[in-house]
């Protein structure tokens, strides 16, 4: 309610002045682990005491924020003066948000933006070839590699989680933890994470580390769901600058997620067990 009543009072100003002061972003829908940024644009080098929006923070988290600000010449005309606020944020969890006005002052008057809408969902990358998460996404994968996908309760199978990029990648996070739920697990510690030159989906120029091995032994039977595994970096893409007319390497925050993974788990057989198997754990 208070959102609404703040945008109707603030409906006639942001007509006045829509083109001093206004904002957008990056996209309307966003997966659930996609970075997205918001900017505010203020034509007016009068306009003072620029205040986010009130729920902005407390939806999502900010991860970066920048401002640049300047002035620029056409021929035979006079300047013009532009502020661009920025935020690079990300949601804590699925929903549809909508995000209230930010507002400044103005030659006496507060103005806001108008209010954005945004709907969060897991598997919805935008689909924009220059964003920077997508070209993230597209080259950096997270796979979840399982010895087996069916095997018999009390059978060992191993997942290995590997990271591969073809893009350059910093800060690689520890994974998040994994509850494998029905099933005995023990981590492997001793494991080799050199970075590897590999061949990916028929790319060769890729390169891979493995970021965890466990050891599952399945302890019921049924189509068991591992969950994904998480894993923060900080990805080098390459974006063009119009600014400076030239091709640049941006850092960004990301977040790899696995891919689904399901085992199919079998009752132990009483006739035709396999040969080199006992059924026992450990």
């Amino acid at each position: 309610m208070r959102l609404f009543i703040l945008s109707c009072l603030l409906f006639f100003f942001n007509t006045l002045f829509a083109q001093s002061f206004y904002a957008k972003i990056t996209d309307k829908i966003v997966d659930l682990n996609q970075d997205f940024q918001i900017s505010f644009i203020i034509s007016d080098s009068n306009a003072k005491n620029f205040t986010p929006p009130e729920n902005l923070f407390l939806d999502f988290d900010k991860l970066d924020e920048s401002i640049s600000q300047g002035f620029s010449w056409g021929t035979g005309q006079e300047s013009s003066y532009q502020k661009i606020i920025t935020y690079t944020l990300r949601a804590k969890k699925e929903g549809k948000y909508i995000i209230a006005p930010a507002t400044l002052k103005l030659r006496g008057k507060t103005i806001g933006t108008q209010p954005l809408t945004l709907e969060v969902k897991k598997g919805s990358l935008s689909s924009k070839p220059n964003n920077p998460i997508n070209i993230a996404s597209r080259s950096i994968h997270l796979i979840a590699e399982p010895s087996k996908r069916s095997c018999y309760i009390g059978e060992p199978i191993v997942i290995n989680y590997r990271l591969y990029y073809s893009i350059d990648v910093f800060n690689v996070s520890r994974p998040s933890s994994v509850k494998y739920t029905g099933f005995w697990t023990e981590n492997i510690n001793d494991i080799d994470r050199s970075e590897k030159q590999v061949a990916f989906r028929g790319d060769p120029n890729y390169r891979s580390i493995l970021l965890k091995q466990v050891v599952l032994i399945p302890q019921k039977k049924g189509k068991q769901i591992i969950e994904n595994l998480n894993c923060d970096l900080v990805a080098s893409v390459t974006m063009y600058d119009r600014r400076r007319n030239r091709s640049i390497l941006k850092g960004i925050n990301y977040t790899a997620v696995s891919n689904d993974l399901m085992i199919n788990v079998l009752e132990l057989p009483s006739l035709d067990k396999p040969i080199d198997f006992s059924g026992a754990v450990g």
